[in-house]
C-alpha cells in the first residue's frame, strides 16, 4: 500500500495510470516534432504554435489559466545576441573561430578591443579550504589562463563541490577583478560544434539585459592545440607550473607568466524579443491542502532550424512535453470524476531550456504560486527512447535528484514504481561524481536550487541527441507510457500524502 493512502485511493491511482494511452502520445508528439514546427526554437514562430497547441490542450480539459492575461502563457523577455566583432590575436597571429577558440555570449560581458603584453597561469579557478590558485596575488585586469577540467587530485582536496561547476569559478575571477579568461577545454571539439549551431540562431540572455551587466567576465574556450602552440617553446616550465600548484594545493609564490602581446575584441550586437512559458493549474480538492502545490514540468523549445536541416526534437523534449500533457489529461478525467488530488498541481511546460534553463529559471525568479507553497517538483526531460545501456531491456528510467532534498521524494517513487509500472530505476546518472552532471542540466535545478525537492526522469542520451536525426518514428511509444505511468503515480502520491514531503538535505 502507497503510504498515506487508502487502499482505495491505490486502486484508484493505478486505475487512472492504466488509462494513459501509447496512441494519444503518439498524436501529440508527431505534431510537436513535425516539420511544421520547425524545431520549435525559442522566440521562433514554431516555438510559438507548440505553446498554443499546449495552451488549447489545457483549456480543452478544464485547467485553469493562472497568469495575468488568463490565457495560459507566462511571458518570458530576452535579449538576443549575436557575434558582431570576433577577434583573438597573440603576437599579432590570428586564432580561428570554432577552430582554435570559441566564444560564448551567453552571460558574459563584451570586451571591445583589449590588449595586454602578458597571460596568467590561474590553475584551475578554485580556491576552497584545501586548495586555493589563487594565492595573496593581485589578479585585477589580469588575462589569464586556466583549465576547464579538474582533475581528481584538485577535486579530492575540495569542500565546496559547487566549484566543480565552471560557471562558479567564472562568477570567482569576475569577483577577483580578473579582466578575460583563456579555457583549455579537453572537449573541446564537440564544445564548439554545440556553440556554433547555438550561433547560428543567435544566443539569448533572459530580460532586457545591458551586457555590461553580465555576470560572466569574458572568456573564451581554447583548443589543446592553441593552448600549446600560445604557450610555445615553454611547454614543459608551464606544466611544472602546474604540476607545482597541485603538489602544493594551490599558489604559494607568483603565478607562472607567459609574456604574449594579447588582442581581444568580443562584441556582440543585440535586439529584444519574448518567449512564453505555458502554465495551467489543477486545483486540490482538499481546502486545507490546496495553496500546496506540486509542478510537473517539461521544456517545449529546441534548436530549431539551421539552413534546410529541422530540428525536429522528439525525444528532446517533444516526449517530455507530450508525457506531461498525458499525465495532466488523466489527472483532469479523475478530477472531473470526483477522484482529484488533494493537493493542487501546476502544470508548466517552458521555453527556453536549450539557451539555458531560462524559462524555468524565469518563472522561479517570477513565481505566480508562492515557492513556498511548491511541494515537489516532477521534471521530464526525454523520455522517450531506449539508450544503448538497455537495447536488450527496454523497460528502465534514469532517476536523477529524488534523494538531494527529500528522502520522501526517493521513497515515494520507488513506491510508486513497485505498485505500478516496475520499471528499473537507474541512478548512474544521480552520483555525485557524475561526469555529465545531469542534475544541473535540466529545469528542475531552477527549483531544486531553490529548496523544492526535486525529481529528474530521463531515458539518457542516444547517437541521435541535438541531431536533425532526433525525429518521432524513432520514439519508443509502449516503453514511453510506461515511464508516463511512474510519473503519474509519482505525483498522485505526493499530491495526497497527509504530509508535505520532509527537507532532509536543507539547500544553503
Amino acid at each position: 500500500m502507497l503510504k498515506g493512502q487508502s487502499l482505495t485511493q491505490e486502486a484508484r491511482a493505478l486505475e487512472w495510470a492504466s488509462t494513459i494511452d501509447s496512441n494519444d502520445l503518439k498524436r501529440h508528439l508527431f505534431f510537436l516534432a513535425s516539420d511544421y514546427l520547425a524545431g520549435r526554437e525559442t522566440a521562433t514562430e514554431g516555438n510559438d504554435m507548440a505553446a498554443d497547441y499546449i495552451a488549447s490542450f489545457f483549456q480543452k480539459n478544464g485547467l485553469k489559466a493562472i497568469d495575468q492575461d488568463g490565457d495560459y502563457f507566462m511571458d518570458v523577455p530576452f535579449t538576443r545576441f549575436q557575434p558582431d566583432s570576433l577577434s583573438l590575436k597573440y603576437d599579432q597571429k590570428n586564432l580561428e573561430a570554432y577552430k582554435d577558440y570559441v566564444v560564448s555570449p551567453f552571460q558574459q560581458r563584451p570586451l571591445p578591443s583589449f590588449e595586454a603584453e602578458e597571460i596568467y597561469f590561474l590553475g584551475y579557478a578554485v580556491e576552497d579550504q584545501g586548495y586555493n590558485d589563487f594565492g595573496k596575488f593581485d589578479w585585477e585586469e589580469k588575462v589569464v589562463l586556466i583549465y576547464k577540467t579538474l582533475p581528481d587530485e584538485v577535486k579530492g582536496r575540495l569542500v565546496d563541490s559547487s566549484q566543480f561547476e565552471l560557471t562558479e569559478r567564472l562568477e570567482r575571477l569576475s569577483a577577483k577583478g580578473v579582466k578575460a579568461a583563456l579555457i583549455v577545454d579537453e572537449q573541446f571539439k564537440s564544445y564548439s560544434a554545440r556553440i556554433k549551431r547555438y550561433v547560428m540562431a543567435s544566443f539569448l540572455n533572459l530580460g532586457v539585459v545591458n551586457p555590461d551587466s553580465l555576470p560572466l567576465l569574458p572568456h573564451a574556450h581554447l583548443s589543446t592545440a592553441a593552448a600549446e602552440d600560445i604557450i610555445g617553446k615553454k611547454m614543459k616550465k608551464f606544466l611544472a607550473a602546474r604540476d607545482e600548484l597541485i603538489n602544493d594545493g594551490g599558489l604559494k609564490g607568483k603565478p607562472y607568466k607567459i609574456k604574449r602581446d594579447v588582442f581581444i575584441d568580443w562584441v556582440p550586437s543585440l535586439s529584444f524579443t519574448k518567449s512564453q512559458n505555458v502554465l495551467a493549474l489543477l486545483p486540490g480538492s482538499n481546502p486545507d491542502k490546496e495553496a500546496e502545490h506540486i509542478i510537473v514540468s517539461a521544456h517545449y523549445d529546441h534548436l530549431g532550424q539551421r539552413g534546410d536541416g529541422i530540428y525536429n526534437g522528439a525525444d528532446d523534449n517533444g516526449s517530455g512535453t507530450t508525457t506531461v500533457l498525458e499525465v495532466m489529461e488523466t489527472f483532469a478525467q479523475a478530477a472531473k470524476a470526483g477522484q482529484g488530488p488533494e493537493r493542487s498541481i501546476l502544470f508548466m511546460l517552458v521555453t527556453g531550456e536549450e539557451k539555458g534553463l531560462l524559462g524555468s529559471r524565469y518563472y522561479a525568479d517570477h513565481p505566480i504560486l508562492p515557492l513556498s507553497d511548491a511541494v515537489a517538483n516532477v521534471n521530464v526531460d526525454m523520455v522517450g527512447r531506449i539508450d544503448e545501456k538497455y537495447q536488450d531491456s527496454s523497460e528502465y528510467i534514469y532517476v536523477i535528484g529524488a534523494d538531494r532534498i527529500s528522502n520522501d521524494l526517493q521513497d515515494v517513487h520507488v513506491r510508486a514504481n513497485e505498485k505500478g509500472p516496475n520499471l528499473i530505476l537507474d541512478y548512474t546518472y544521480n552520483e555525485e561524481d557524475d561526469p555529465n552532471r545531469y542534475y544541473y542540466r535540466s529545469d528542475h535545478y531552477n527549483f531544486a536550487k531553490n529548496g523544492i525537492p526535486a525529481i529528474f526522469f530521463f531515458n539518457g542520451t542516444h547517437e541521435d541527441y541535438h541531431r536533425t536525426t532526433d525525429t518521432p518514428d524513432k520514439i519508443a511509444f509502449s516503453s514511453m507510457a510506461e515511464r508516463a505511468k511512474l510519473i503519474f503515480l509519482t505525483t498522485w502520491e505526493i499530491a495526497n500524502r497527509p504530509q508535505r514531503l520532509s527537507i532532509d538535505h536543507p539547500v544553503e
